[in-house]
This record gives structure tokens, sequence and C-alpha cells, in this order.
């Protein structure tokens, strides 16, 4: 039992903590889809991080929209204006989220391990397989400080690949609170 813990906190402690720490950014993002089923694609937009509240926004293709309030998740597709709501604490722990705005759960949800030869690159893969969590490994790409993303791809288990490239990373955004509201915008 204390060699798993050693091992498990040998490789977490791999993962930095000054990207740990950071905890309001805003971020340009270029989202490519590679799958083995269907075309590439490749979408834009930006996400705004407060906390546990976000605004994770599409600006190319479908213009889809994202809002966490703390409470809930609100997924809004402008062109049909429908929205799909999701209690937070229901998705909270989802790999995705919790890289981007709760890196305390990485811990506790992944095998964490910097790739070697590879500066700066990490691959996280998942403890448990669950609804939540349908990917076999994620990857991801730090500055040279290791405080802010530069890259994130997610694998998953069709083999489909999805690399989101990060530009613009704006740490400790004072965002409008209505950008975390329904209807807030941009």
């Amino acid at each position: 039992m204390i060699k798993s813990f050693v091992l498990l906190f040998v490789f977490f402690s791999q993962f930095p903590s000054s990207f740990l720490n950071v905890h309001s950014f805003k971020v340009d993002f270029v989202q490519k889809t590679e799958s083995p089923f269907f075309p590439s694609i490749e979408d834009r937009g930006f996400l705004i991080v407060d906390g546990c509240r976000f605004r994770f926004e599409y600006i190319t293709n479908d213009k889809r929209l994202t809002i966490g309030d703390c409470k809930n998740i609100y997924q809004i597709n402008e062109d049909d204006n429908s929205t799909l709501i999701f209690p937070y604490s229901k998705i909270k722990n989802n790999p995705f989220l919790s890289i981007l705005l709760d890196r305390g759960n990485l811990k506790r949800n992944f095998l964490i391990k910097k790739i070697e030869g590879k500066e700066h690159y990490f691959r996280l893969v998942p403890l448990l397989k669950s609804d939540n969590m349908p990917f076999t490994v994620l990857k991801v790409l730090l500055n040279e400080k290791e405080d802010r993303i530069k890259k994130l791809e997610l694998i998953d288990e069709t083999g489909q690949v999805t690399v989101y490239t990060f530009s613009n990373f704006v740490p400790d955004y004072k965002a409008n609170n209505s950008l975390f509201t329904v209807g807030g915008k941009k």
C-alpha cells in the first residue's frame, strides 16, 4: 500500500504546480478533430475561466456556447436557440473540464507522467473509466514556465484525436459577470 502511494505521488508531483495554481484566464483556441470515421473538422473560439465559472465559445462552423456558473452548465446551440442544462456536480469531474477549471481534480482522476524527451509535455491516463471519461489518454503541452497551456490532445477509445491549440493566453483575466450568465454578451 505504501509503495503504491509513493509511486502515485511521484507521478502526480510531475505535473507543475505553477499550472495547477492558475485560477482565472482567457485564451483563444483552434480545435482540430481527426476521426477514422468522419472528415476532419476545424473550429475556433475562446475560453474564459474564473474559478468554477467559465465561458467556452465556438465562433466558427456551428456557433456553440457552453457556460458554467458553478451551479449548472448550459450548452447553447445558437443556430436553433436550444439549451441543454446539466447540474455542475454531475460533470465537474469531466477530464477536459478538470484540466481547464478544477485542476486539483487532475491528481485524483489521472495517472500523470512527464513524457520522456519532450520538454513541458505530460501524459494523463484516466484512473477509472466512466461515461464522464471516454478518453484513453490526454496529452498536455505547457509553455516554458509551465504556467500556461499551449496544447491539449484528447485521444478516445475509437481512435478519434482532438487537438486544441491555445494562443493569446491572458492570466488573471478580469471578466464581466454577464459572460457567465445565459444571454450574456462577449
